[in-house]
């Protein structure tokens, strides 16, 4: 990166927020990625503005070299009655999770398929969670099904944001469960419908 000649006023959001380096799965070489405030903002004012709440509990267990740890920890910000609750990813996930006061959290599918495969071994209490996001991976039909079948995540909401680190983050999102859940379409899980400022071709 070149130092700019001029410091970008802040109030235009165009100044870097971040700097994430992908794999290279989409391109194939890997290389850093520079998130502006601009769009980080977008995504987060979206977000409370969708899902408006009086408080909630965000699970932080995504590692800042990912782009939905930016999102966890700085979404407060747009949800001041928020808090973050440290789930470690060294320990047992699902137990940490299904066990904490969290009613918000991330996780790839993988994730959640390996949280679904373990919890009728746990002693599980009611559950605080309100709603789940899945990111990162392909969520397939079977997850979903699986998900359904569970009647402790009868309250849950399961949300599949698709996006990549090239564009800074989620571009569509889709509702899986609950009242106008979009549907699944040929065995195909829903990608969903546009975030603000994203057009999708």
């Amino acid at each position: 990166m070149t130092v700019p000649e001029a410091i970008p006023d802040p109030r235009s959001g165009s100044d870097d927020l971040y700097i994430l380096f992908t794999s290279g799965t989409t391109s194939g070489t890997p290389k850093a990625v520079v998130g502006s405030h601009r769009q980080t903002l977008r995504r987060l004012h979206w977000f409370a503005q969708e899902f408006p709440g009086t408080s909630a509990v965000i699970a932080r267990r995504t590692p800042l070299t990912f782009v939905d740890g930016v999102h966890e920890l700085l979404s407060i910000l747009c949800q001041p009655h928020s808090k973050l609750f440290s789930i470690s990813n060294d320990g047992d996930l699902a137990e940490q999770l299904l066990q904490s006061p969290c009613t918000r959290a991330t996780l790839l599918p993988s994730q959640l398929e390996q949280i679904l495969s373990v919890m009728d071994n746990l002693e599980a209490k009611d559950c605080s969670l309100e709603m789940l996001l899945v990111s990162g991976e392909c969520c397939s039909v079977s997850l979903l099904n699986d998900f359904l079948a569970r009647p402790y995540f009868g309250r849950t909401q399961l949300l599949n944001f698709y996006g990549q680190t090239e564009t800074v983050g989620d571009c569509c999102w889709a509702r899986l469960t609950g009242t106008n859940a979009d549907k699944v379409v040929r065995n195909n899980i829903p990608m969903g419908r546009p975030l603000p400022g994203v057009r999708i071709e």
